[in-house]
């Protein structure tokens, strides 16, 4: 990607920290389906998992479509959990609402959504009060405050056993595969290749190493649908058009920081700075030669071109 994003945990990771991953990623183990349902025979549980085949499910159109409603399902059953009584409830109320501060801080770090249109409001109105002489500390703490808001640490994870856990992501993986309607054995291998191909694509949409998680054909029906992919999967992604829009944005803050305030002043500037990009090896060449004549003609080149910026 063009323009690395902060080092932050992804969604994705977050949810490895406090043991959700397994439901996001599929393929729960045996131990998860034995305490969630207290089956802990080994003759329930073989046959609860058929034996799985070498073979790999084609990814398609249909497929990420599926795919991306079990994400749905997962995060519809997760806010199901947030509701739950006790502990259980506490822990996936805040597993959510820090889930909720990564999808803001992902956001204002590409310069869009409500976060950045309030920063951008404060800082407009930060340089007006610098201009008219008023007090900016309110204004400064509004900022710092939004900057607080944006940070996911700030919400704590409260402890929650294990068999808890484990009933949790097992509840969000049946919903999962239940939303998307795969097999079993698809949905152990999707859940594999899938976040693989996904991550090799934000990475670089462009490439053709897949090593072995995916083909080309596999790839083409993931492009189109890395936004969507990306984010319901926690990771990071600059679309073109997140490039082209902090890219401008650069420019005009580098354009910002250069203007003295002065219409007059900040033109003459511009002009000084095109005419040198046009002429300063001119100058150069002849400031070396000591040709009096040639340095002269260039300033006044250069004079007539500053002129223009005075008001007629």
């Amino acid at each position: 990607m063009r323009r690395p994003q902060p080092a932050r945990l992804t969604l994705a990771l977050l949810l490895m920290a406090v043991s959700v991953a397994n439901a996001q990623l599929g393929a729960l183990k045996k131990k998860a389906v034995d305490k969630a349902t207290g089956k802990d025979t080994v003759a329930t549980a073989a046959k609860a998992k058929p034996k799985c085949d070498a073979s790999s499910m084609a990814i398609t159109g249909d497929v990420v479509d599926r795919y991306l409603k079990s994400m749905a399902a997962r995060d519809a059953e997760m806010q199901r959990l947030a509701k739950e009584p006790g502990k259980t409830g506490a822990y996936y109320s805040a597993v959510l609402q820090r889930e909720t501060i990564y999808r803001r801080k992902a956001d204002y770090d590409l310069h869009k959504g409500p976060d950045w249109e309030k920063h951008k409001a404060l800082q407009k109105r930060f340089k007006s009060e610098l201009t008219s002489g008023k007090d900016p500390t309110a204004t400064i703490q509004e900022d710092n405050a939004l900057t607080e808001s944006l940070n996911p640490g700030r919400v704590q994870i409260p402890d929650l056993d294990w068999q808890s856990q484990e009933r949790g992501n097992f509840r969000m993986d049946s919903t999962m595969m239940a939303a998307s309607k795969f097999s079993d054995c698809d949905w152990k291998d999707l859940g594999e290749r899938l976040p693989r191909m996904v991550g090799f694509l934000v990475n670089d949409p462009k490439t053709k190493d897949f090593q072995g998680y995916g083909t080309e054909k596999d790839a083409a029906a993931i492009r189109p649908r890395i936004p969507e992919l990306a984010r319901a999967m926690g990771m990071n992604y600059v679309s073109p058009e997140d490039q082209a829009r902090l890219d401008a944005d650069a420019a005009a803050e580098k354009a910002a920081a250069a203007s003295t305030g002065n219409p007059q002043t900040d033109c003459m500037g511009e002009a000084h700075k095109k005419w040198a990009k046009a002429h300063q090896a001119e100058l150069d060449a002849a400031q070396a030669k000591n040709d009096i004549d040639a340095v002269m003609k260039l300033s006044m080149d250069l004079n007539a071109e500053m002129a223009k910026c005075t008001p007629q």
